[in-house]
């Protein structure tokens, strides 16, 4: 799979954003941590400022040579055991916003997670919620599946979760599940009126995103 060529076409905003809403769900007493996926550095450089140390893992060579300047060290490539041995020490935790969605094999990424972190360590995720109310509206009223070129249908995309199914990869992957809260509420007056005669049973669709803490 060459990832090089599959982000080339996406514009230097991709890569840009910092992530503000992460910080809440960032772990105390943290030294060093991995940032996968880190785009250009923009979240890492947040996380810097707290005085942790932050490596990072950025596949778009482009955006690594970026967040090289802004973070200790960064490692442009896949996440996967090609770079265990570029990992040489051990991270408190692991970030993955708006990544495991583009991972192939996320089960495999979560395993090479247990053994870059220390005992007790940390991930931390964001992740798309494909349930979102509008994006199964859109794809009623369209009886379409059209990919964009960012967002929840982004044609990066290779896996899709729902807050279960989120929950369920974290748990059969052998870690403890802290925290799992949806972010950004998108929905209309009418969700909102669907939701309640349902007994608050799709509650979770109103969600974008689900940002999971989670401990090894």
């Amino acid at each position: 799979m060459d990832y090089q060529k599959m982000y080339s076409k996406k514009p230097s905003s991709y890569f840009g954003g910092e992530n503000y809403h992460i910080l809440k769900y960032v772990p105390d007493n943290l030294n060093l941590v991995l940032d996968v996926g880190c785009s250009s550095g923009g979240f890492g450089a947040l996380l810097k400022e707290r005085g942790i140390g932050v490596w990072g893992v950025e596949p778009n060579e482009e955006a690594a040579l970026s967040a090289s300047k802004k973070l200790d060290r960064v490692i442009n490539s896949v996440f996967d055991e090609t770079i265990l041995d570029q990992l040489d020490v051990k991270f408190d935790c692991v970030f993955f916003i708006d990544v495991i969605e583009h991972l192939i094999d996320p089960e495999s990424a979560l395993n090479l997670c247990k053994k870059i972190l220390k005992p007790n360590g940390y991930i931390v995720s964001a992740i798309p919620n494909i349930l979102q109310y509008g994006t199964i509206l859109n794809i009623l009223k369209t009886q379409d599946w059209r990919y964009t070129d960012s967002g929840i249908l982004d044609k990066t995309h290779f896996r899709f979760y729902s807050q279960k199914s989120i929950l369920r990869l974290f748990n059969e992957s052998g870690f403890t599940v802290l925290n799992n809260e949806g972010w950004y509420k998108k929905c209309s007056p009418l969700f909102k009126l669907l939701n309640f005669f349902l007994f608050n049973r799709i509650e979770s669709m109103k969600y974008t995103h689900f940002i999971t803490v989670v401990k090894y």
